[in-house]
């Protein structure tokens, strides 16, 4: 007797482990510290990042690793107020940061 394999299309769940919660909480602390001055649009690349943004880069790479995300995923997420355009890597990233900000707010009730 066969049978019919039908598969199921279910959403990767996103690992939330402390360490990725840790950088998280560091990462969004650490972006109200940002004194960087504005880019120049026709000169970006002579930027020179402020030591909070070099530090935000660093909690990034933790998160970025803790989340086991793909190369492409750069940066892993995303705030839902960012005004990018809707695609489905910005769609990840904004589930991945409100998932971490739901474990954020569910570790503090504790």
């Amino acid at each position: 007797m066969s049978t019919k394999r039908i598969p199921v299309n279910r959403p990767p769940v996103v690992q939330i482990t402390p360490a990725a919660l840790a950088a998280f909480k560091a990462m969004r602390a650490l972006e109200k510290q940002c004194s960087c001055p504005p880019r120049d649009p026709v000169r970006y690349w002579e930027h020179q990042q402020c030591a909070a943004c070099e530090a935000w880069r660093d909690q990034h790479a933790i998160l970025w690793r803790e989340l086991k995300c793909r190369p492409w995923e750069f940066p892993c997420i995303r705030p839902d107020k960012d005004g990018l355009p809707d695609n489905q890597w910005h769609r990840a990233a904004r589930q991945r940061y409100r998932a971490l900000e739901a474990a954020l707010a569910e570790r503090s009730a504790r």
